[in-house]
């Protein structure tokens, strides 16, 4: 047997997953710090690690009551600080790894259906646009981890039912992790095992020790972060988190992110890229061939092998898409549980589905050139996107970025900048610039009316704005204030140490 032909699968697993760290990896932090939950979420990281209080978050030294998520997320976002230091690879650091394992879990659970179905959802998860861009691989929020823990969840039930019983156990560990992570979303991967359970008359293989064990892993850890958290403020964090997080998010749509279940189909046929083009004009002409039609008292579409019967598949479609659907809040994001799933249904039928339509199957009898063709224009775009931020894609309308935050990350990257400084910004401060100031750069914000004084006790004050408003300041002060040396410059904007006449 030649070298190739015995070693070929794990060398081609590799290649996926070489794939998947670069594109995961590579220039990530050489793009801006999105405005939103980002931002937050590297300030609250921070601010728990400043001041050595891992239960509670705060935002600018108070108690934060906008992001009701329990502290697993700022925690996970502290170990890429303390490993690679306060910066944008540290904070995307855990969201780029856990997109990565999730690729990896993937084709483990895909090689029951085969090894091509495991390859090829391997190369369509780690290509697709929709699970590495915004809020999930490549920014530091928790989605990419909740996608992690929800497949973890799935691999743990595939094993238990393989008759590994501690399968069970690490699934249940996940609702606790989830739960940790991103609060109710938890009801993803409890579903999932509820109804694998349920299905087939599976509980019947359940003894009561291990069902007291799995109840044990999915509340306690919760249950001790609760009463540490109760010794906080007492019950305003969970009134909060219940009121706001649960009923409001899941009965109306808040935070501007409004929409029916069509808002989906967005994210599913066009951010997945060309694999969208399999999915939106293969698949569809199979649906009625697979779901209507029987031979022999069984669904056509039925993923043979031990513990994955169709009951399983199914189950994992089901639970990690029906709540993004029932939720009033649409949210791209929400979907990023559900990819990896969607992954294995685009490769089985990539090169297992059947169709009753002549140009399905002469379509279906090259899937090697529509899988080449499909991952080479996959890539392109992706490179495009990876490489080129600034240029391709910041710069347009499809992410516009505001000068006040160019400013600011120009002036952090100068080696030449003062390690101790105030900074007067004269503009409102949102959650990203707060977050570059405070944790990147580590000044203090100065009001304009200290000006004056704190150059008198000398200390170094920078100042960053249009230059417009940099001339009616040294105005205002009758020419007691002068610029020496030009930090940054953006557009209109600069970056300028004051100084007293």
């Amino acid at each position: 047997m030649s070298f190739w032909k015995k070693y070929r699968y794990p060398l081609l697993f590799m290649m996926v997953v070489a794939l998947a760290v670069f594109n995961c990896f590579v220039n990530l932090g050489n793009f801006e710090v999105e405005t939103w939950d980002e931002a937050r979420h590297a300030l609250n990281a921070y601010e728990m690690m400043k001041n050595h209080s891992y239960i509670a978050m705060t935002y600018d030294g108070q108690l934060d009551y906008w992001n009701l998520k329990p502290p697993l997320g700022a925690w996970l976002i502290i170990v890429g600080y303390k490993l690679f230091g306060v910066n944008l690879w540290g904070l995307r650091f855990s969201s780029a790894l856990s997109a990565v394992l999730t690729v990896i879990i993937t084709m483990i659970i895909a090689k029951r259906l085969g090894k091509k179905v495991a390859l090829t959802s391997g190369l369509i998860l780690s290509t697709m646009y929709a699970f590495l861009a915004f809020h999930t691989a490549r920014y530091g929020d928790y989605d990419a981890q909740m996608a992690l823990f929800m497949t973890l969840t799935v691999w743990g039930m595939l094993k238990w039912t393989e008759n590994q019983k501690w399968g069970l156990y690490v699934a249940s560990f996940m609702v606790a992790l989830s739960f940790l992570l991103k609060s109710f979303s938890a009801v993803m991967p409890f579903t999932f095992i509820l109804l694998v359970l349920l299905t087939e008359k599976r509980y019947k293989k359940l003894r009561w020790h291990e069902v007291l064990v799995s109840l044990f892993l999915m509340g306690f850890p919760v249950l001790l972060w609760a009463w540490a958290r109760y010794q906080v403020d007492g019950l305003t964090f969970f009134q909060k988190m219940l009121g706001y997080d649960l009923l409001k998010r899941s009965g109306e749509a808040i935070e501007g992110h409004p929409g029916s279940n069509i808002h989906y189909l967005e994210p599913i046929f066009f951010k997945t890229l060309f694999w969208s083009l399999f999915l939106f004009f293969v698949i569809p002409f199979m649906g009625f061939h697979l779901f209507f039609k029987k031979k022999e008292n069984e669904v056509v579409f039925h993923l043979k092998t031990s513990g994955f019967g169709p009951s399983f598949f199914w189950i994992w479609l089901f639970s990690t898409l029906i709540f993004p659907l029932i939720m009033k809040t649409k949210s791209d994001w929400y979907l990023n549980p559900f990819y990896p799933a969607l992954s294995v249904f685009i490769a089985w039928h990539f090169w297992n589905g059947q169709s009753p339509h002549q140009w399905i199957k002469k379509l279906m009898q090259k899937p090697l050139h529509l899988l080449l063709w499909s991952g080479v224009l996959t890539e392109i775009v992706l490179l495009l996107v990876v490489l080129f931020p600034g240029e391709w894609v910041f710069e347009t309308k499809i992410r516009s970025y505001p000068p006040s935050q160019r400013i600011l990350l120009s002036l952090w990257k100068n080696p030449q900048k003062p390690e101790k400084a105030k900074l007067y910004f004269p503009a409102w401060v949102d959650q990203s610039e707060r977050f570059i100031v405070k944790g990147l750069l580590k000044y203090d914000f100065l009001p304009e009316e200290k000006i004056l004084e704190s150059l008198s006790q000398g200390e170094r004050v920078i100042f960053a704005g249009p230059e417009e408003k940099l001339q009616e300041t040294l105005t205002k002060y009758n020419a007691r204030l002068i610029t020496t040396n030009t930090m940054a410059k953006y557009q209109d904007w600069v970056a300028v140490i004051l100084s007293l006449r």
